[in-house]
């Protein structure tokens, strides 16, 4: 199996990207440019920066630019992005959808999931990290369905 379908798809925004260099993520932006082959995209995150989108196959429906696209994949690079899955929002939901506090959010989240774990490898009297890392993998999928489910849009 790839790392890909093995791991959680941590969400992260496009400075984050530097941190999670082939590890899977899920990725929020704006199309801004989809090339004419279909097998590269260009999207610009939450906080403002471009990426360049890889898709594994050319793609079968054409994305709207300027539409928020939510990218499901593997980080290549700071500013490149193999994508395996995508979901494209309707322009209503993405005119509605609040950038700057999901940005935030995930800015936030990040940060307690790092201390959450930090902590735990801490107080870990055995040194072993496996619960550490199996609490940190409930925590991230839970808050994943949570965001899923209650966060979207508003």
């Amino acid at each position: 199996m790839d790392a890909y379908s093995t791991s959680a798809k941590t969400r992260i925004t496009g400075a984050l990207m530097q941190n999670y260099i082939q590890k899977a993520a899920t990725l929020v932006g704006d199309v801004t440019k989809v090339e004419p082959d279909g097998k590269r995209a260009t999207i610009k995150t939450t906080d403002d920066q471009f990426v360049q989108i890889l898709f594994a196959q050319p793609l079968m429906t054409p994305l709207t630019n300027h539409c928020l696209t939510e990218v499901y994949g593997i980080v290549l690079s700071r500013n490149q992005f193999q994508c395996y899955d995508y979901m494209q929002f309707p322009q209503e939901m993405s005119d509605k959808f609040d950038r700057k506090t999901y940005n935030d959010f995930i800015v936030q989240y990040i940060k307690t999931c790092d201390e959450h774990i930090n902590c735990m490898v801490e107080s870990n009297e055995d040194n072993s990290l496996i619960h550490p890392i199996d609490n940190f993998s409930m925590t991230n999928n839970y808050a994943n369905d949570t965001i899923n489910r209650d966060f979207s849009f508003g």
